[in-house]
This record gives C-alpha cells, sequence and structure tokens, in this order.
C-alpha cells in the first residue's frame, strides 16, 4: 500500500512539473514573439510597407494595362520571368 501511496505522489507531482515547464515554454515563447514584433517596429520604423501582389495586373493586348508594361517580359512575385503572350518579342516577330 505504502508503494503505491509513494508512486501516485511520483506521478502528481511530474504532471504537476510538466504543466509548469509547459507554462513556463508558453510564456517565454510570447515573450520571445512581442521582443521580436517591438525589434521589427524599431527596425523597419512604419516606412517600409508589405508587398501585396497586384491582382488586376493580367496579360493584356493594351501594354498599358499589361502585366509586362510593354517590356515584353512578366516578373513573378518570387522574382522569375515569363514571356507576355502579348508582348514578347517573339510574338511581335509572328504578328508582323
Amino acid at each position: 500500500m505504502k508503494y503505491i501511496l509513494l508512486l501516485s505522489v511520483l506521478l502528481i507531482g511530474c504532471n504537476v512539473q510538466n504543466v509548469e515547464v509547459e507554462k513556463d515554454l508558453s510564456d517565454r515563447m510570447k515573450a520571445a514573439n512581442n521582443a521580436f514584433q517591438l525589434a521589427e517596429k524599431e527596425v523597419f520604423k512604419d516606412d517600409v510597407k508589405p508587398v501585396t501582389p497586384d491582382e488586376d495586373l493580367k496579360p493584356d493586348p493594351d501594354a498599358d494595362k499589361c502585366a509586362c508594361k510593354g517590356t515584353g517580359k512578366i516578373v513573378h512575385g518570387d522574382g522569375h520571368s515569363t514571356p507576355c503572350p502579348f508582348h514578347a518579342v517573339e510574338v511581335i516577330l509572328q504578328s508582323h
């Protein structure tokens, strides 16, 4: 009977300790997150606006409305470019 009581106390103690560790980790993660957000505001000072994709930019026969702006190359968000289906040099040469 003593061993069962001792084992119960040990198991309950381990659970309490795990809860305390989880709370401590959670508090530290929140503090780190707050520190990063504060540092980001200090570094960027709100003068840098996030880049958002322009949903209206699509290939268009009108160079002023086209995503390539008449250059013949459409630059995508990750930096790679593809030929414009309307203004690429190859397309212009084929149409003449």
